[in-house]
């Protein structure tokens, strides 16, 4: 039979069987080539991101329609791989069905119960993607990519028009408000790109792919009106819901734990490294507190991004170059990383640092690893990017983190485990390769494990949980971080001030501003609480600050001080907030208690006795019918005939 795929279109790949093949194998490998020829065909940009490249200049359709008939499409799937007798299969192609049938069921249980794309818009981070890893990867020469480029973005109007037709319930606020800043940012990204072309491309192709972006950019402006247009008629409820999530947990296999134990070792472990912060803290300065030294830790940065980038990379080499040394792994023949600056349509949902895995049908494995300047132009981004948070980083997204574990797994040739969504494989490996470089002798300096939490944080925010102290609690924690780091510029410019003005222009400056500042809360309801948030702060007017004697270091820290009061309004709501949810959860874990311990034991005693009660009397009036019956046709024998 002619194989009818085009050039472009590499040899699928399947797993070998180490005994006797079953008589089911190749039916099975067909049937999954099948769905996987259909998935790559049906969503381009999937096709890219694995290395086939067939429809690079294509988007797809993101219609409602073309989604349901996917669902439809995997769910006769699942059917046909369901009837195969696994009797009849090899232990290595039991495996693969197991797994198969996993991965479809999960994808179904998404798409028609979770149902995350009828309340959410990610049709512009999706057209970002699409974008950027063509653009980014070198699979094929630059201009070839920016003609691929160029048919996507001229596909953009109608993709994005299509993507619309999905929401069909109210859109969730939050969400949204996220797309839109991707959509504030994307027309940055295309001129980027346009600006690269410059010189690679002939005056026609230049000329194609600049109106192209033109049309883009209108579609983008569109589709950002309509994003604002859903969030009058939005929701501010995401919620999965406790019975929904814990039958996710339930197919997930989380090692046989339902959600309250998860929950309940995601505190544990959060105590035990906060714990494990305080400790290495004292091991720093037993003499300084723990912010103290964290802030210290963070003071350790380089004074620009790229100066950071060149960190990232020094640290992502060195680790790699730890592995070898110390023989602890062996690092595959052709891999790769680049290290790039996130795009910034990505930078509101990148806060740090992501990585993209290579291409597993490309010639060459290399991954990216993306690092994000700062989100909102945070004037104190650069702490982040302090020396040790580097070297953590680039542990867990380089070497041996995703970027060693998915280049290893991208080489074995199931089709099924390349699509399967496992990030607590993925991330779990990640804190533990940070873990064990550090026992390895990597960095082991005191500061560089400093633990962070973001890991536990991100375990927190994948699993969704209906009750959800942690989220608060760790916006409470930024919140907090925010009002310290006011508060510490204040403090700076107040001494400043004073140094430079004298104590009684501070006097006259406060005296001329005379009244205090003036803070609303707005409320919200979440889960059945409700919440305090966005705080609107009122501040006085200011006057001229410099004409009663004083300089303009005066009108700086009044300027500081606004912002400090801002700041500790944020705080206090966040704290209340956080207040709010653990004395809410403490409620209903020990309601949960008592209807587990106490009223459903009792109701259930009533309803046994009830039960025997109803029993008892049954019985009784069975008796005493059958005692009638008897007396009845013994005064129908005495009655004359």
């Amino acid at each position: 039979m002619t194989d009818s795929r085009p050039s472009l279109y590499p040899e699928l790949t399947r797993p070998i069987s180490a005994g006797p093949p079953g008589r089911l194998d190749e039916a099975l490998y067909d049937l999954v080539e099948a769905r996987f020829e259909r998935l790559l065909r049906d969503n381009p940009i999937l096709a890219t991101a694995i290395g086939i490249h067939e429809h690079d200049d294509e988007l797809g359709d993101a219609s409602v329609d073309a989604l349901l008939a996917e669902v439809e499409a995997d769910k006769a799937h699942l059917t046909m791989i369901e009837s195969l007798d696994p009797d009849e299969l090899s232990e290595e192609a039991r495996f693969e069905r197991d797994l198969e049938i996993h991965n479809v069921r999960q994808s179904t249980l998404e798409a028609e119960e979770l149902r995350i794309w009828e309340r959410r818009s990610i049709a512009l981070d999706t057209l970002g993607d699409g974008l950027f890893l063509l653009f980014v990867r070198d699979h094929a020469p630059l201009a070839e990519r920016l003609q691929a480029i160029a048919g996507r973005l001229e596909d953009a109007p109608a993709y994005l028009e299509q993507a619309r037709t999905r929401a069909r319930a109210p859109q969730v606020r939050l969400w949204q408000k996220i797309e839109i800043e991707s959509a504030s940012e994307m027309p940055s990204f295309f001129d980027e790109i346009v600006a690269a072309a410059d010189g690679v491309l002939g005056d026609r192709d230049f000329r194609r792919l600049e109106r192209a972006v033109d049309g883009a950019k209108i579609a983008v402006a569109e589709h950002r009106g309509w994003l604002h247009d859903t969030l009058a008629d939005g929701t501010d409820e995401w919620a999965t819901g406790r019975d929904l999530h814990d039958r996710i947990v339930a197919h997930r296999a989380f090692d046989g734990l339902d959600s309250d134990q998860i929950l309940e070792l995601g505190l544990q472990k959060l105590a035990e490294e906060r714990e494990g912060r305080a400790a290495m803290a004292r091991e720093i300065d037993p003499d300084a507190t723990e912010a103290e030294v964290i802030d210290r830790v963070k003071s350790d940065h380089a004074a620009t991004f790229q100066a950071a980038l060149d960190g990232y990379r020094d640290a992502m080499l060195r680790a790699r170059q730890h592995l070898i040394d110390h023989d602890l792994v062996s690092i595959p023949e052709g891999e790769g990383i680049d290290v790039v600056e996130t795009p910034r349509y990505l930078h509101n949902v990148i806060p740090f640092a992501a990585y993209f895995e290579p291409a597993k049908f490309d010639r060459t494995q290399t991954g990216i690893y993306v690092v994000t300047p700062s989100v909102g132009n945070n004037a104190g981004a650069m702490r982040e990017h302090n020396v040790a948070s580097i070297s953590n980083t680039s542990i867990h997204e380089a070497y041996p983190g995703h970027h060693l574990q998915l280049t290893v797994a991208s080489r074995h040739p199931s089709l099924t485990r390349l699509l399967a969504n496992a990030p607590e494989f993925v991330e779990g490996w990640g804190m533990y390769s940070e873990l064990m470089m550090r026992e390895q002798g990597f960095d082991d300096d005191p500061r560089f494990p400093m633990p962070s939490l973001r890991t536990l944080v991100d375990l927190h925010e994948r699993l969704s949980l209906p009750a959800r102290p942690a989220r608060v609690a760790a916006i409470a924690l930024n919140t907090a971080q925010l009002d310290e780091d006011a508060a510490r510029a204040a403090d700076v410019w107040h001494r400043r001030a004073l140094l430079v003005s004298g104590r009684r222009s501070l006097d006259l400056a406060a005296f001329y501003v005379g009244q205090p500042a003036d803070v609303r809360l707005s409320w919200r309801r979440s889960l059945g609480t409700w919440l305090p948030s966005d705080p609107e702060v009122e501040l006085p007017p200011t006057p001229d600050l410099i004409a009663p004697g004083g300089s303009s270091a005066v009108r700086f820290a009044a300027s500081a001080y606004g912002r400090a009061v801002e700041a500790a309004a944020g705080y206090a709501a966040a704290r209340l907030a956080l207040e709010r949810v653990e004395s809410e959860l403490a409620s209903a874990i020990r309601r949960l208690r008592a209807l587990e311990r106490r009223w459903i034991p009792a109701h259930e005693d009533a309803l046994a006795a009830l039960a025997l009660a109803l029993d008892e009397t049954e019985r009784e009036d069975a008796l005493r019918s059958r005692w009638f019956a008897e007396l009845q046709a013994a005064d129908d024998r005495r009655l004359p005939g």
